[in-house]
């Protein structure tokens, strides 16, 4: 009961950072090299950066939903949202259908 009451804390908290904002930002849980997870203010949303004269977004592929026109975002060794190589701009959230 007390590790369930926790585990809603977090999320809560977490909730809570995210809201009013439309940028990702780092946040728990850390994964398994210790970096932080980058997140969107909803559970639906994903950070991603646009690819050079692109734009990302959605579309259905052979496998199902693909990324397309950008890449995702992560957090750096600082604990702040870093775009891949390669890729322009800042990170932005966009809503994943698949979720």
């Amino acid at each position: 009961m007390i590790a369930r009451m926790r585990r809603l804390w977090w999320l809560g908290a977490l909730a809570l950072v995210g809201c009013g904002s439309a940028d990702p930002y780092c946040g728990l849980p850390a994964d398994a090299t210790g970096r932080l997870i980058a997140y969107c203010g909803s559970p639906r949303e994903e950070p991603v950066c646009n690819e050079p004269g692109q734009e990302a977004h959605y579309e259905m592929g052979a496998t199902g939903l693909v990324l397309v026109g950008g890449q995702r975002a992560s957090c750096g060794i600082d604990d702040e949202i870093v775009c891949p190589v390669g890729t322009v701009g800042e990170a932005f959230c966009i809503t994943d259908p698949e979720l």
